[in-house]
C-alpha cells in the first residue's frame, strides 16, 4: 500500500507541460499609412517576460496588453503568456516587425521578423472584408478572392521594390 501511494504521489507532482514555443502574429500583412496594425507575441509552455527589439518605422499607440494564464488539469500543466501592441507606420514601404526572444532553462528561443507592406492608401476595409470571407470557407477550398488578393499583394510588393530602388 505504501508503494502504491508513493507512485500515485510521484505522478501527481510530475509537471508534464507542453513544449515551449514562441510565435508572433499580425492582423494584416499590408496596411495603409493611416491604418493601425495589431501585433501579438505569444509564448506557450512558459510564463516569462519577452524581450522585444525596438520598433523601427512604427509608432506604438497602445500596449503592451499583457495576458497570462496557467491551468493544471489531471496532472498536466499549461502556461501561456502574450503581449499585444497596436502600431501605426511612420512611412510607406517595407517595414519589419521585430523579433522577440526569451530564455527558457538556459535555451534562447526567438521569433523571426515579419515583413509588413505599407502603402499610401488605406487598406483597413479591404483587409477586414478578406478576413471575414476567409473564415467562412474550409481550409482546403480556394476562391477567386484569394487569387485576386494574392495578385494585388504581389503587385504592391513589386511597386514598393521599384520605389525603393529609385532612392
Amino acid at each position: 500500500m505504501k508503494y502504491f501511494l508513493l507512485i500515485i504521489s510521484i505522478f501527481l507532482t510530475i509537471d508534464i507541460s507542453a513544449q515551449t514555443s514562441l510565435s508572433v502574429s499580425i492582423s494584416a500583412d499590408t496596411i495603409g499609412l493611416e491604418d493601425a496594425i495589431k501585433v501579438t507575441y505569444k509564448l506557450s509552455g512558459a510564463q516569462e517576460k519577452l524581450e522585444i527589439l525596438p520598433w523601427e518605422g512604427l509608432q506604438q499607440v497602445a500596449g503592451p496588453n499583457v495576458s497570462s494564464s496557467f491551468s493544471f488539469v489531471n496532472g498536466v500543466s499549461y502556461k501561456e503568456y502574450s503581449e499585444s501592441y497596436i502600431l501605426v507606420p511612420k512611412y510607406e514601404g517595407i517595414i519589419y516587425i521585430p523579433s522577440a526572444s526569451v530564455v527558457i532553462d538556459g535555451e534562447p528561443i526567438e521569433t523571426e521578423p515579419i515583413e509588413l507592406f505599407v502603402v499610401a492608401e488605406p487598406t483597413y476595409q479591404k483587409n477586414k472584408s478578406l478576413e471575414r470571407k476567409s473564415i467562412k470557407k474550409s481550409p482546403t477550398q480556394k476562391s477567386k478572392l484569394d487569387d485576386e488578393a494574392e495578385y494585388q499583394r504581389l503587385l504592391k510588393k513589386r511597386e514598393l521594390a521599384k520605389k525603393k530602388k529609385k532612392f
